[in-house]
């Protein structure tokens, strides 16, 4: 049986989400975590924590933080391939996301136009990699991460006038391709 979190002494600039132990930053809002840096070394044996989910709110940030944890807790695999993303894809993720919602919250022009993060559609490919897509009318945002570091993640865009990829994949340029799909 797994230790309950509060037993389980952790250092106060940690935070159990979901299955993950995150270095957190003080947050703005309940949902506001952030994995502090690539360097995966510090990542603790998740199993030994209590699985609590986290306070998420109804913005399309935490819908997409939701459906990941969904796909965390649910079944492995069916018959077309895995179903519950690796813990590679899951952390790469999650990074990603938090660092592209904390860089979308800080930009002057969304906020004068009143922008929020949009929702995104979460799903796993065949191996475990996570795929999040965005949809506003003719326009497409695509995260796709893969289920190794081994693989490439990279972005897809798409509109009525062009389409294309960026192998360029950080929190910043994931930001400014959402402003797309507001």
């Amino acid at each position: 049986m797994l230790p309950l979190a509060e037993n389980v002494s952790t250092p106060p600039i940690h935070k159990i989400v979901d299955r993950y132990l995150v270095y957190v930053h003080v947050p703005s809002a309940p949902w506001d975590f952030v994995v502090e840096d690539d360097d995966d070394s510090r990542t603790p044996d998740f199993d030994k924590y209590d699985v609590q989910q986290p306070h998420l709110g109804t913005d399309g940030f935490s819908a997409t933080i939701k459906q990941i944890f969904a796909l965390v807790a649910g079944d492995e695999s069916d018959g077309y391939g895995v179903l519950r993303p690796t813990d590679y894809a899951q952390r790469k993720t999650l990074k990603l996301l938090s660092r592209a919602q904390k860089a979308f919250a800080d930009d002057v022009e969304n906020r004068q136009l009143g922008l929020s993060f949009p929702k995104g559609f979460v799903a796993t490919d065949s191996e475990g990699g996570i795929r999040i897509e965005w949809l506003n009318g003719d326009k497409t945002i695509r995260l796709v991460v893969p289920a190794s570091e081994n693989g490439q993640s990279y972005i897809y865009f798409e509109d009525d006038s062009e389409y294309g990829t960026s192998d360029r994949v950080n929190g910043s340029v994931l930001a400014h391709f959402l402003r797309l799909v507001r």
